[in-house]
């Protein structure tokens, strides 16, 4: 009787809507989870910014808690999406950068941009065992709930990008950023796409990369200017394996493995910028496309 009334492929259809289902549930569980962790940490990180701006001759005291609570924050946070969301990051440290990273350590990172998911992605390889990553972003991030008042809290070098006079603005706050480095430990993340990968940006850009937009090379110069030539530059290449690097899927499990590829570097390699940061993007489309193929 069960045959007779079957509806051809309805078995697998509703398999496919059950399994659709669990994965916008656990987006939501990961989300939620993921946000109230930053709002436990938020207070005491609000404090010690108070107390810095207050006495800024404190920071002997308040960064080695800001630096503490932050590393808690990214532990609980990988956790989570290690064993509970079961993400897999692959990553081919050849050189073992990685390994051989403190916490005292003050690189620079540059990586491609494909996803809000990055930051998790590069939270769990770099602030677990070295140092904290600190970002240059975009000003409209301060409006984000939750987000944005971490970034204002820990004091992130903030962007306006809207263009003429601001762009000098701009590279001043990059640059300051940047003298800070050899102040206070920390990873400085920069993004020299300066936004992250979308196929319409490419297009509107004509790009010379299938899946990587144009680089910027003022804010990576005005780095390279700011910084001691034996600064540790570490290039970082981001690959989503199942093409999916939506956010919100990849909090739900539905991309299992993200690889990702680590070059090292000294800032006294980097002769000029734009041409750099050209040979990396290049190297880093030919790595991308050997995984797509």
């Amino acid at each position: 009787m069960d045959k007779l009334f079957a509806v051809p492929g309805c078995t697998t259809d509703m398999a496919a809507v059950k399994l659709h289902f669990s994965n916008h549930l656990l987006s939501v569980f990961s989300f939620t989870f993921i946000t109230l962790n930053l709002l436990l940490w938020l207070p005491l990180l609000a404090v010690m910014a108070i107390i810095r701006m207050i006495i800024p001759s404190s920071k002997n005291f308040t960064f080695p808690v800001v630096d503490v609570v932050y590393r808690l924050a990214v532990r609980v946070d990988t956790w989570w999406l290690r064993h509970v969301v079961k993400i897999e990051i692959d990553c081919d440290d050849a050189s073992g950068t990685l390994q051989q990273l403190s916490p005292g350590d003050a690189p620079v990172v540059i990586s491609n941009h494909r996803s809000w998911f990055d930051i998790f992605v590069l939270q769990a390889l770099f602030t677990c065992n070295g140092p904290i990553l600190k970002f240059v972003v975009k000003k409209e991030l301060l409006w984000v709930p939750v987000v944005g008042w971490i970034c204002l809290v820990m004091g992130f070098p903030r962007l306006d990008r809207s263009g003429g006079m601001q762009r000098v603005k701009d590279l001043g706050v990059i640059r300051e950023a940047s003298r800070k480095q050899a102040e206070e430990s920390g990873a400085l993340l920069f993004f020299p796409e300066g936004t992250r990968f979308t196929e319409k940006k490419r297009v509107r850009q004509d790009s010379r990369y299938e899946n990587l937009l144009e680089t910027r090379s003022g804010g990576f110069r005005a780095i390279q200017e700011s910084v001691s030539p034996d600064t540790q530059v570490i290039d970082v290449s981001v690959f989503y394996r199942d093409g999916d690097e939506n956010c919100w899927r990849c909090l739900g499990g539905s991309v299992k493995k993200v690889q990702v590829k680590i070059n090292h570097f000294t800032m006294s390699q980097v002769r000029e910028p734009a041409e750099w940061l050209q040979e990396r993007w290049l190297e880093k489309e030919n790595w991308l496309k050997s995984k797509l193929a």
